[in-house]
């Protein structure tokens, strides 16, 4: 088990904003609830976690109120067309159905399985297993197939977001860092630093694509950081890419305003 604590600071990089051309991008699909990660099977159906919008609202002992129910869900999308496959996950929101906690991210197994984490957590299929980023963003865990957990490697709370494989077969982590790259068992290297990443996927050309708080980034070997887009993110929650395509959820912390939004890699 691997901790890390004060080295974050010590091996930050420099990188250099670059802003090209916009690249060109359109809407797939609309009407989402707080969406968040998405990822494709291999039939080309497009799978999103729906964090939803919470629910009947309580008063809490320190003010306010409290809104869950079971409106969270599983979307899956095809030449256009939303249909929720997996309805009535717990969803916990403001009295606006905003900001929601509920599904987080959507991974799909080897069989052609969608398999989704709640909360706040990421999840990457690793054959019959999965690697997890915990609720907290502190652990990165591989689950098994028959269950059976271990713990890769521990960050400061709140410390990563996401995991993705490289082409060079590593994990790499989004977070408050910057990216973060492990080759188990070995110890985690900050592979490029700053700014904080919301959900990072690989592209064509074995480029590093990674979300800011609101701007799509094409992340160097050296750190280097060229921004792809940014006018039209608003609020964006996850990542993926297929093809020459990277497709963003927008406005993830929206109560059925959602959308995917995809946007052609130059």
């Amino acid at each position: 088990m691997i901790t890390l604590g004060s080295m974050i600071g010590g091996a930050l990089l420099a990188g250099l904003m670059v802003n090209p051309a916009p690249a060109p991008a359109g809407p797939v699909a609309t009407g989402l609830d707080n969406p968040r990660g998405l990822a494709f099977g291999p039939d080309g159906t497009l799978y999103v976690a729906e964090a939803g919008h919470g629910g009947p609202c309580a008063p809490v002992r320190r003010g306010g109120r409290i809104c869950a129910g079971p409106s969270g869900a599983i979307a899956a999308i095809r030449n256009g067309q939303v249909r929720r496959i997996v309805t009535s996950l717990p969803s916990q929101a403001s009295p606006t159905g905003a900001e929601a906690v509920g599904p987080a991210d959507v991974t799909v197994d080897e069989g052609g399985t969608p398999r989704f984490t709640g909360g706040r957590g990421s999840v990457l299929a690793a054959g019959r297993g999965r690697f997890v980023v915990s609720a907290d963003g502190s652990r990165l865990v591989r689950i098994g197939t028959r269950g059976r957990t271990s713990t890769i490697a521990e960050f400061p709370a709140g410390g990563v977001t996401s995991v993705a494989r490289g082409p060079d077969g590593a994990l790499y982590l989004g977070g408050r860092a910057g990216v973060w790259r492990i080759v188990p068992p070995a110890r985690p290297e900050l592979y490029a630093a700053g700014p904080a990443i919301t959900d990072l996927a690989w592209g064509p050309g074995g480029r590093l694509y990674a979300l800011t708080g609101d701007s799509l980034i094409r992340i160097g070997p050296r750190g280097t950081r060229q921004v792809v887009l940014s006018k039209g993110l608003r609020a964006p929650g996850g990542l993926t890419v297929r093809g020459r395509d990277a497709y963003v959820t927008t406005c993830g912390t929206c109560a059925g305003t959602g959308s995917v939004l995809r946007i052609r890699l130059r």
